[in-house]
């Protein structure tokens, strides 16, 4: 009786679980009624055998694993054991969902809204824990034969897939739909679909570099097979063995670390000049910085630019603006940064040579020195730049290492002569040399490095990309290594967790012009219409880690949803609140910190301007003049670090130069892992890291190839 009892309220929970675990606008628990009224039969033999439970599943960031104590019919408690899920997203919902288990009685609950992975997941280990309360595991399922289809939030949108099962088994899967980028989730997709079909097991691991398409797809597959009538928590825990590890070595005339703009152009370089390439991509996809980027390669005197109108433009005028903007970084090596620019024109037309097209030109901003169209914007953004130049550089020859990374420079009598690596079977790999071109990237995705790194910067979140192996690898090799006080940063009205706004102010991303910025102590200190590293120069000097945006019941009745974003709310990381409403200026001051006089004064004068018609102080536009009226609203903005500036030093050949203050012989880097010679707190613009990548991937690659036998 206690088994058959168990078996059914095992399926009513596993019915509540398939409906329940879903996103929610607002979470709600109601308990099932048979979790939460036990049948006096249930009462009598029990529905569990008392004790603590271990159950796991995959989240969003890794495996979550958890404990469940049960009595004889009621869960006690949840406790979450290892989580890796996001800070503010995904660890919404390992903080709020134990106790809503518990009140439940379930583990068919309502997920949390905006942490569906992550809530999925939790049921999920629930489950697995009250299986084995009950005296097992849920049986296997066999597959009904048919076509099932299923979604799952991944980058962008959802990913739609089509399943088809023949003879019980997963015989093919197609992707209906997706508006991920073909470089990531579409390469990621293909590999998914792969081992699913060939291991017919979901616990099988995401792809590197591509972890929430690879997450997208895992939920698509669930949805579609819970059709089949499959377990789906045995597909997940199905074990998929891999080989064994094994060594092997290899030979090149140059070996190229990282698949970004600088390696795919310094390994095409290099076999266009005749050498044998391998280049080696620690990611299962091509996902780094690059190809997650716009896409945007800055250029001046280039045959396009012509083409579209724009006459004129120089390498010299370029320089001269840029130089105009970076010279108040002391460590500026005006050198590096002159042949960067004057090889913009000879870049631009390689990459068209190598399959890249540009769709358009824009210009940085409206006002100088960035108002001159140069950036060549190219078609399909960063993933298009990324697939163009893969494969030509696999038509030339190129041999490219997939889920491999670079463990070791090695050196022989201190010159450089390739490099160890390991890849997802554990491989101990050896890549010999005569030239090793180290384009890493740099630690823009590492929080830990970038707080040791830039230990100044209270950053409320690090959005990056790059972990950070280009600076070790340089570093460990002997390069002499070169910090600025800052990463590339900006202070801008965001978060973990924000919600999709149609504007955020002071952002590069969705900037809104009709605001009043503030540096740190309540000064207005750029035109709000420019460029928003103009600002950010402004308040990073004032020696403030933020800055506000103050407007007024005009801007409300435009954006509510911006005013209203960060009422009542709190940084995840910072712990401080976000912003605040109130009838008078000397409120919000108060509720800042700042001066009242300061901050009145400020907003004073700003309403004078716009009376005026004319900002005679920054030169604002008069139609984004928009005078700030009460009821008044303040927004925190906090700083969000974009990349990291540290890296190696090297010359103009991108020879890495040693702590002796020599090259060393044989040693190449090029892109984000040697730009802090180049860099500015107070960055040109979108496309000029990717100029810069590939000015110097060229260099390392033509100053190799100049010296092999």
């Amino acid at each position: 009786m206690k088994k058959c009892i168990a078996w059914l309220v095992a399926l009513c929970l596993c019915l509540a679980f398939a409906a329940g675990c879903a996103p929610a606008a607002e979470q709600t628990v109601e308990p099932t009624p048979e979790a939460a009224q036990p049948t006096p039969e249930a009462e009598d033999e029990g529905l569990y055998t008392p004790g603590s439970y271990e159950g796991e599943a995959r989240g969003f960031g890794g495996t979550i694993k958890l404990t469940v104590t049960v009595d004889e019919n009621n869960i006690l408690e949840v406790v979450v054991n290892e989580q890796a899920e996001t800070a503010g997203i995904g660890s919404r919902a390992i903080e709020e969902l134990p106790a809503t288990f518990v009140q439940a009685n379930s583990a068919g609950v309502d997920g949390v809204s905006g942490a569906t992975f992550t809530s999925n997941a939790m049921c999920e280990a629930v489950q697995a824990a009250l299986d084995q309360a009950m005296g097992g595991s849920a049986e296997e399922s066999a597959m009904a034969d048919g076509v099932y289809t299923g979604s799952g939030p991944a980058y962008g949108g959802d990913v739609t897939l089509s399943v088809t099962v023949e003879g019980g088994a997963i015989s093919a899967i197609a992707v209906e739909s997706s508006s991920d980028t073909p470089m990531i989730g579409g390469e990621a997709y293909k590999q998914l679909i792969e081992q699913v079909v060939s291991e017919q097991s979901l616990g099988i691991d995401g792809i590197a570099g591509a972890t929430v398409s690879s997450n997208g797809f895992l939920t698509a597959m669930s949805e579609a097979l819970e059709q089949s009538g499959a377990n789906v928590a045995q597909l997940k825990n199905k074990t998929v063995e891999k080989r064994a590890a094994q060594t092997d070595s290899y030979e090149s005339q140059v070996l190229v670390i990282g698949g970004g703009m600088a390696g795919l152009t310094a390994a095409i370089e290099a076999a266009d000049q005749g050498a044998d390439v391998i280049l080696l991509e620690k990611l299962g996809v091509l996902g780094g910085s690059t190809t997650r980027s716009e896409g945007y390669v800055m250029g001046a005197g280039t045959q396009f630019q012509r083409d579209n109108g724009v006459e004129g433009d120089t390498v010299e005028a370029f320089y001269e603006d840029i130089y105009s903007v970076y010279q108040i970084e002391p460590l500026l090596d005006a050198g590096l940064l002159k042949k960067t620019i004057y090889d913009s024109t000879d870049l631009i037309e390689f990459l068209q040579e190598n399959g890249v097209v540009f769709e358009k030109l824009v210009a940085v901003s409206a006002f100088e020195p960035r108002a001159t169209p140069r950036n060549h914007c190219t078609e399909g953004k960063g993933g298009g730049l990324t697939s163009a130049l893969y494969a030509s550089a696999v038509e030339k020859g190129v041999k490219v290492y997939m889920n491999t990374a670079a463990t070791e420079i090695l050196k022989e009598n201190g010159t450089v002569v390739g490099a160890k690596a390991t890849n997802q079977y554990g491989d101990d790999l050896t890549f010999r040399a005569d030239a090793t071109i180290l384009c890493a990237g740099s630690y823009g995705g590492n929080e830990e490095m970038m707080k040791e790194l830039n230990p100044n910067i209270l950053a409320e979140m690090v959005k990056g990309c790059g972990d950070g192996d280009g600076f070790t690898l340089a570093e460990n090799a002997g390069a002499q290594m070169m910090l600025l006080d800052y990463p590339q940063l900006q202070y801008y009205f965001y978060w973990n967790g924000v919600p999709d706004l149609p504007v955020y102010p002071a952002s590069a991303i969705r900037p809104v012009h009709n605001v009043l910025l503030t540096d740190g102590v309540g000064q207005r200190v750029a035109n709000e219409a420019d460029f928003n590293f103009e600002f950010i120069e402004k308040v990073y000097y004032s020696g403030q880690q933020e800055g506000y945006c103050i407007v007024g019941q005009a801007f409300y009745e435009q954006y509510p949803e911006v005013c209203e974003a960060g009422l009542g709310k709190t940084f995840p990381v910072r712990g401080d609140e976000i912003a605040y409403t109130a009838d008078t200026v000397e409120e919000l001051a108060e509720w800042a910190g700042l001066d009242p006089e300061v901050l009145c004064a400020t907003v004073e004068r700003y309403n004078e301007l716009c009376a005026l018609g004319e900002d005679l102080d920054f030169g604002k536009d008069a139609e984004d003049m928009e005078p700030i009226e009460a009821p008044y609203y303040i927004m925190k903005l906090p700083a969000i670090v974009t990349d990291g500036y540290g890296g190696a030093v090297i010359n103009e050949n991108a020879q890495v130069i040693g702590t002796d203050g020599e090259p060393i012989p044989g040693f190449y880097a090029a892109g984000c892992c040697a730009v802090p010679q180049m860099s500015c707190v107070n960055y040109y613009g979108c496309g000029t890291s990717l100029l810069t990548c590939g000015v110097y991937g060229r260099a390392a690659a033509q100053h190799a190839c100049s010296l092999l036998g």
